[in-house]
């Protein structure tokens, strides 16, 4: 299992926030001896204008609600979590499909390159061929193999196992365990099950789009109480959009 990124932080979106205005990282900023902290551009703040001429600023707690609202009151809610499972199910299967291909090919590419270093150090022990002749081939095709087993060994993972359908019950409880989860749990766990949960929070003037992995959701929604570190993040992204009034305080 890959474990979400950064979560050491005490910073509950830490890695995840983003200014619309650049593309750029979101850092916290305090304001008034410290009183308010706000997300804020890190390219504006740390380079200037030249960086960002249209800074976002957000305070924190008040992006926090927004973020842990709409997962629980817009996305893990009874009437979503089926479809957001049958979903997640539909994209596994294209995803696996396309993984037995990549497989198969890398497989294939592995066995013509391991072919041509035999029949390499084979005319070498023949006499055939001077080593000096073939050395550098012979180390490209060796880092071309390096390589190869290596994209291979990102393909052997064991494919995670999600529920297939949600019963209007079983989908009532699941939602009720991830909203406790996500407002009711210490930081530490809150904090890793929104890493998990959420890739990316793109914060402008008005609203803020928050995006993640539909597997991620789906390991969530099979599993509720597992822990977050075995909630891991790839293949298509959901995405949601909460608005607000996102304006800095006063500093």
């Amino acid at each position: 299992m890959t474990p979400p990124r950064t979560v050491s932080s005490d910073v509950l979106l830490t890695g995840l926030v983003r200014c619309e205005s650049c593309g750029g990282p979101m850092m916290i900023r305090t304001g008034k001896g410290g009183r308010y902290r706000y997300y804020a551009c890190a390219g504006n703040r740390l380079k200037g204008r030249s960086q960002c001429a249209n800074p976002i600023a957000v305070p924190e707690a008040e992006l926090n609600g927004l973020v842990l609202t709409a997962l629980t009151d817009r996305l893990l809610t009874p009437e979503r979590l089926p479809r957001l499972l049958h979903e997640a199910n539909r994209s596994r299967r294209t995803a696996l499909a396309d993984t037995l291909s990549r497989r198969s090919q890398l497989r294939r590419t592995h066995a013509d390159i391991q072919g041509k270093i035999d029949k390499l150090l084979a005319a070498f022990s023949a006499g055939a061929a001077e080593f000096d002749s073939v050395r550098d081939y012979l180390r490209q095709l060796e880092s071309q193999r390096e390589e190869t087993v290596r994209l291979l060994s990102t393909l052997e993972a064991e494919p995670l196992q999600i529920r297939k359908t949600l019963s209007k019950a079983q989908a009532a409880t699941v939602a009720a365990q991830l909203k406790s989860r996500l407002l009711e749990a210490p930081a530490q766990t809150k904090r890793r099950y929104v890493q998990g949960l959420v890739s990316r929070v793109v914060v402008g003037k008005e609203q803020a789009v928050i995006s993640g992995s539909q597997q991620a959701l789906a390991a969530a929604i099979s599993a509720p109480k597992m822990d977050s570190t075995e909630v891991r993040s790839f293949i298509r992204e959901w995405r949601t959009r909460k608005d607000s009034n996102l304006r800095p305080p006063d500093s």
